[in-house]
């Protein structure tokens, strides 16, 4: 049997491994925690150096970015101005021509100004309405003579967008005439033509871009850096349309007229559709 004595030793005996193994615990705890609190510090100084090297990448790139912005913009700039001075000689030529002649700048010299047309804003052909009238009375297509329908006359006069043209029953050739309800740009430089369209962001409704070219041709368009979903009405010379056509934002692709023509006309998508614009036309407000 074990004395009081005995038993007491025995007890401080546990209390000091109770103590020595908490403090043995509590090291191991401190230890593991400072462990973890090194590899949290760590893995932030890596996750910062990459934030650093992330940032500094992305403001070379910025760097970058604004050198070839910086570049494209001077290029733009030198080719406007070799477009200007080139636009500027073509209208000094121009006022070189005398009275009833116009500067073919194909050509490069001055010729006759050919019968129903003048010499528009620019030095530019363009259809003569009043000489057109005056050539087209009694039959011949202006948009008050008469048709040539053989069960009589054609509604020859227009209300409103659109008029027909000769009688409905005749055997001649049907021609509608239609007078846009549009309010019309114009470029009034090379410049702004070239330009056309690009980079603005809408188009207001019932608001189109005419171009108006100096000679006629097969003309090409395309859509570089112009957002805005058009359609095209391909125009010859004697205001008929020729062709309409989509043009997709942003394409590179040229879109052509299909035959010779003095005109480009760009819309809204879907306008000439919903105003029954139609190929075939013919335009009385150039």
């Amino acid at each position: 049997m074990k004395s009081f004595i005995d038993f007491s030793e025995n007890l401080d005996d546990r209390k000091k491994l109770e103590l020595q193994k908490q403090r043995v615990m509590q090291k191991l705890q401190k230890d593991k925690q400072s462990q973890s609190n090194k590899q949290f510090v760590q893995d932030l100084g890596d996750k910062q150096s990459q934030l650093q090297q992330d940032q500094e990448k992305e403001e070379e790139r910025e760097k970058l970015k604004q050198e070839i912005k910086k570049e494209v913009k001077k290029e733009l700039e030198d080719e406007r101005v070799e477009e200007q001075i080139s636009f500027h000689n073509f209208l000094e030529e121009t006022q070189k021509c005398p009275e009833g002649k116009y500067y073919c700048n194909k050509d490069k010299k001055c010729k006759p100004i050919p019968m129903g047309y003048r010499v528009g804003r620019g030095g530019w052909l363009k259809p003569d309405p009043e000489e057109q009238n005056k050539n087209g009375k009694n039959g011949n297509g202006n948009a008050n003579g008469h048709g040539n329908g053989s069960n009589g006359n054609g509604n020859g006069g227009y209300n409103g967008s659109h008029s027909g043209g000769n009688g409905s029953n005749g055997g001649g050739v049907s021609e509608s005439f239609v007078n846009l309800p549009l309010t019309i740009e114009t470029p009034k430089t090379q410049t702004e033509f070239n330009m056309g369209l690009m980079f603005r962001e809408e188009l207001e409704e019932n608001t189109g871009m005419l171009f108006s070219f100096i000679e006629s041709g097969e003309k090409f368009f395309h859509m570089k850096d112009t957002i805005i979903p058009l359609d095209i009405a391909f125009i010859n010379e004697r205001g008929i349309i020729e062709s309409i056509k989509e043009l997709k934002p942003l394409s590179t692709v040229p879109i052509s007229s299909d035959s010779s023509v003095l005109y480009a006309l760009e819309v809204n998508r879907g306008w000439f559709a919903t105003n029954d614009v139609n190929v075939g036309d013919k335009i009385l407000n150039l």
